[in-house]
């Protein structure tokens, strides 16, 4: 009888450490492969990017990755008309670096949005729970009346008019933009930089921020 006992011991021995070895690689290997990847939407670059975006089903929870060249340096996207993010949306670009000045890490993306023609705004976070992250964002149009007025909401990077509390912009460098570099900002803004807006004089005062 125990001779008998000894190949099922035996066996299950092996087949536990297996299953412990197995476990813990991956545990080991999970978080670095999160880091560096983009489960949703691929797009690439040449492809239209707004056309994309504001195709998609209104009800979908959507997570678009937009990537940079395949040699892996920066791509530059062009938009004709307003990036619309719906309920559940994320616009990530692919993860770039990071620099430390002082005690603040920022990102470096490798991902460039751009207007082509005049949109005044370049991203709109118009529903719940969106996430920007991993984006460099210039050149809102801020537009004006015929005597010289700025219009209120133009000019404008990012804009979060119907976002929530769990809004989240990350790694994302907002720059060189007519007005403002976010309005209405809710929820957080981490690990970005903000500078150069309010480039068109007649919004100084009047709307600028970031």
């Amino acid at each position: 009888m125990k001779d008998g006992l000894k190949v099922p011991l035996t066996a299950l021995s092996v087949a536990a450490l297996t299953a412990v070895m197995a476990v813990m690689l991956l545990v080991a290997t999970l978080p670095a492969a999160a880091q560096d990847s983009c489960t949703g939407k691929q797009i690439n670059p040449g492809e239209d990017l707004d056309a994309i975006v504001n195709s998609d089903p209104r009800g979908a929870a959507t997570t678009f990755c937009v990537n940079a060249n395949p040699d892996g340096t920066t791509a530059t996207y062009y938009v004709s008309e307003t990036l619309l993010l719906r309920d559940g949306d994320r616009l990530i670009g692919q993860t770039g670096t990071t620099e430390t000045r002082g005690p603040a890490v920022y990102g470096v993306p490798k991902v460039e949005i751009r207007p082509t023609g005049s949109p005044d705004k370049i991203i709109a976070a118009d529903g719940k729970g969106n996430e920007i992250q991993w984006v460099d964002v210039a050149g809102a149009v801020g537009k004006t009346t015929t005597d010289g007025q700025p219009q209120n909401g133009t000019g404008v990077a990012i804009t979060g008019w119907n976002a929530d509390s769990a809004f989240l912009l990350r790694y994302a460098v907002v720059h060189g933009n007519d007005a403002a570099g976010i309005l209405n900002a809710k929820g957080r803004i981490l690990n970005s930089e903000f500078y150069d807006n309010t480039q068109n004089p007649a919004f100084l005062g009047f709307n600028g921020a970031a």
